[in-house]
């Protein structure tokens, strides 16, 4: 789930020219959806499926009604967001790693879980579909090392609700779901459970933002702060404290790696008591045939020389792994995507 960004965009693109970080923006979610070499919208198709079978996200979560929300077809997307963030994740390590330059990240996949809370709460997610989100996750992020530090930027969700009237979304504005006790809940599961749960482990800063203010002080903060391992705190940044050179050679192996190697920990037991987060049945044989009639989601994108790919043929060679890239896209949507 997305909230108010408080204008972090450009305070983190001003972090990234006066510190000389690679800055990696939030995650588009609308492109959970794009078939992007395309340009075509998997939500296109909606119209041709059953309910169960469609892709729901928050163009659809925010217009709905309280009652209609209630149903839990969220459930599915921030599955979905969460692997995305995870992916995004490794790709910043993987650039630390590789080039030595800091990265500085717009929300990062160790909070996704706020909003997994703040929907459980509100009852947008039942508890089974959240007991299977916390099935994947456990199973997965134990591979990625949390940041070094963390800065939480703190307003009043009165503040938060004036900035969204200035913003003047059309998915906020009027909307059942985007209210101020959804904006309480996630603040709370922000300060009472993440907050506390990254301390031990990264340094965290926690920064009022109620006026925009300069950020001089911020980058000020972030050049002073400590982020060297201490052994006298043993936890603080162990995540990075390797005496090996060859571990961190093999990490940063490992987050090369692309997203179908990562579906082995994405991929747990499923849940039956949470059926909203998975296709079943003749819902899934209807999503199934609809993307193989489709010629923009029959084949994996450049092995598709009806949609304009060329030299396909040649992608045997060209592939540092084809056993990867010769999948249809099938199966991108109706497994991957569930």
């Amino acid at each position: 789930m997305e909230t108010l960004e408080l204008e972090k965009e450009h305070l983190l693109s001003s972090w990234q020219k006066k510190l000389d970080f690679h800055y990696i923006p939030a995650v588009d979610w609308k492109a959970l959806s794009m078939v992007k070499e395309y340009n075509f919208d998997i939500r296109d198709l909606n119209d041709m499926l059953p309910k169960a079978g469609q892709v729901y996200d928050l163009r659809d979560f925010y217009p709905d009604s309280k009652e209609g929300a209630k149903e839990g077809r969220i459930a599915r997307f921030q599955l979905d967001l969460y692997k995305e963030r995870f992916h995004q994740y490794t790709k910043a390590v993987y650039h630390m790693l590789s080039t030595a330059q800091g990265v500085v990240m717009n929300r990062s996949v160790f909070s996704d879980m706020v909003f997994v809370e703040a929907m459980v709460k509100m009852g947008y997610m039942r508890k089974p579909a959240r007991r299977q989100y916390y099935a994947v996750r456990e199973n997965s992020i134990h591979q990625l090392k949390r940041p070094h530090l963390l800065i939480y930027l703190d307003a009043p969700v009165s503040v938060l609700m004036d900035r969204i009237k200035e913003r003047n979304n059309p998915l906020e504005q009027n909307s059942a779901i985007f209210t101020p006790e959804y904006l309480h809940a996630i603040e709370h599961v922000y300060k009472t459970q993440y907050l506390p749960m990254m301390q031990p482990y990264c340094e965290v800063m926690v920064r009022d933002w109620t006026e925009i203010e300069d950020i001089d002080w911020a980058t000020d903060d972030i050049e002073d702060a400590n982020l060297e391992y201490d052994f006298r705190d043993e936890l603080k940044f162990s995540d990075w404290h390797v005496y090996a050179p060859k571990i961190m050679r093999e990490h940063r192996r490992v987050m090369s790696e692309d997203r179908y190697w990562w579906e082995w920990y994405f991929n747990v037991p499923d849940d039956h008591d949470a059926p909203e987060i998975f296709l079943h049945g003749q819902a899934q044989v209807d999503r199934m045939n609809l993307l193989q009639e489709n010629l923009a989601t029959r084949y994996e994108p450049g092995w598709n020389p009806q949609m304009g790919d060329k030299n396909v043929f040649f992608n045997l060679f060209s592939r540092k792994k084809d056993k990867n890239y010769t999948k249809q896209s099938i199966s991108r949507w109706s497994t991957y995507r569930r």
